[in-house]
């Protein structure tokens, strides 16, 4: 990978693109032939984990109703607990998307969760679709794949092509047969019951496998909080709303920023018009192998300022983003795209993935009465639904049934956790999910977007849950040493 210029590299790559950037996916070799519903666990290394590490295959079927029929292998590893010694319960890591391999946030464990280690075996599954479970990975173009990402825009002829190479029934891979698998692990490896971590996507898988296995279910703790009876579409189309409304008004209300940047709204919406009257088509030369070519759309642009909500750190370089480009400058904008094609991250998201489940899950209950943002939306507008529904119309998928989009409702513990700038996972939708939750307890970080993640807080909150099995034990002190980043200004 040819080096950022130091402009490219003051431009924070959001969190959700390290979890891409970690090492491939371990390959664990099996003993004998595997037949269906096999399990096959050995030891493993890895670089940077003191200790060894178990890797297996679980083999399942792909139809969880037809056992007899095609199989795939689910890609696991187990990070045993330090103290060694023999419980009845694990964690469980349920990573977001849809469409990430949970094995390669591996190294992310590293620095976080370290509380929990120490007295819980911790378990990664690749969510069939993703990773080394049989991904349905599309491959695309590096222009190709920016539409997708930041407007839900699909070559339609790669996605027949996609689909003829695959050897999968994409209509399979939604959150119903993941939730089947995560139970034929939980099985295999000999738990009585999970503790359920779930981040923004995962936290919708989590509380989907609370519905359904709640005897399995010791403890849930859900960041980002999404549930199987929300929609993603206006979910996000909401919260992001919201969200760039809130940076406006901190712009506002900082004499720095407000001097710098004033009428910082006026500034957007009039970009975004100039840019659908007249999109220029901008060209990178000198983008690592490429070169890139990008015509920057109202949409396009519209969507990078939308992805960069999504952490705080780069939330705060949305005022110099909409400044530049109004004067017609696009290094910053050249530096986002650069962190979103150039360090791997059209190889570990699996779009396949993505389709299956979107197109299953929201798509078919997604409408006007479903959406609450202006009437003229700076971000979900029309067009992306157009663009998402091309897509499905393309991509072979069933309507989730009416029960999955029921509220789930249990009293097993649960820590919910939100950030108060999140775009995505409003906390707001949390307070809902928490309300039908009966031992539940919500924490809202001021000044948290949806990444990162593992803020030390929740670190130590999901330890205590854990430990003492109660969420009379959580801390809600802890949300208020975060720090949010500051705007950054450049001169």
């Amino acid at each position: 990978m040819k080096a950022l210029t130091d402009h490219n590299r003051r431009w924070p790559i959001p969190a959700f693109l390290f979890l891409l950037l970690a090492l491939p996916a371990m390959a664990c070799s099996s003993s004998g032939n595997e037949t269906q519903s096999s399990l096959s666990v050995e030891t493993c290394r890895r670089p940077g984990f003191e200790r060894n590490l178990r890797c297996g295959k679980l083999t399942v079927p792909e139809d969880p109703a037809t056992p007899d029929g095609r199989t795939i292998d689910l890609n696991i590893v187990v990070l045993p607990a330090r103290d060694q010694r023999q419980r009845q319960d694990a964690v469980l890591y349920l990573v977001g998307g849809p469409g990430l391999a949970a094995t390669d946030s591996l190294p992310s464990f590293q620095q976080n969760l370290h509380r929990l280690q120490a007295t819980r075996d911790i378990i990664l599954v690749d969510q069939r679709g993703t990773g080394a479970s049989n991904a349905l990975h599309c491959g695309m173009a590096p222009s190709e794949f920016l539409g997708a990402l930041l407007v839900a825009q699909f070559d339609t002829s790669t996605l027949t092509n996609c689909l003829e190479d695959l050897d999968a029934d994409p209509t399979r891979y939604t959150s119903t047969e993941i939730v089947s698998d995560l139970e034929g692990v939980r099985s295999a490896l000999g738990y009585e019951q999970f503790n359920l971590l779930g981040v923004s996507y995962g936290s919708r898988i989590a509380l989907e496998y609370l519905r359904r296995y709640p005897q399995q279910v010791r403890t849930a703790a859900l960041r980002g909080v999404s549930s199987p009876a929300g929609n993603l579409l206006s979910d996000i189309g909401t919260a992001s709303e919201e969200a760039i409304a809130r940076l406006f008004r901190r712009c506002s209300t900082n004499p720095s920023c407000a001097s710098r940047y004033p009428d910082l709204e006026q500034t957007l919406r009039r970009l975004l018009s100039r840019l659908e009257r007249k999109p220029p088509a901008l060209l990178f030369p000198d983008f690592d192998l490429l070169p890139l070519g990008v015509t920057v759309s109202r949409e396009l642009f519209a969507g990078a300022v939308r992805l960069a909500l999504y952490s705080d750190y780069s939330a705060r370089e949305i005022p110099n983003l909409i400044h530049e480009a109004d004067r017609g400058e696009w290094a910053s904008l050249r530096a986002q795209l650069a962190g979103y094609v150039g360090y791997g991250l059209p190889a570990g998201l699996s779009f396949g993935s993505y389709l299956s489940i979107t197109c299953s899950e929201d798509l078919p209950f997604f409408g006007p009465e479903g959406a609450t943002s202006p009437a003229e939306p700076l971000f979900f507008r029309s067009s992306i639904i157009n663009n998402l529904q091309a897509a499905c119309r393309v991509w072979p998928h069933q309507p989730a049934p009416s029960a999955f989009k029921q509220p789930v409702v249990s009293d097993v513990p649960a820590l919910l956790m939100s950030g108060s700038e999140d775009p995505a996972t409003s906390a707001r939708s949390a307070e809902t999910i928490g309300s039908h939750l009966s031992d539940s307890r919500h924490l809202v970080t001021p000044g948290l977007a949806h990444f990162p993640f593992w803020t030390d807080c929740f670190d130590r909150n999901v330890a205590l849950l854990v430990e003492s099995g109660s969420t009379s034990a959580l801390d809600d002190s802890c949300v208020a040493d975060y720090t949010p980043a500051e705007f950054f200004y450049r001169n």
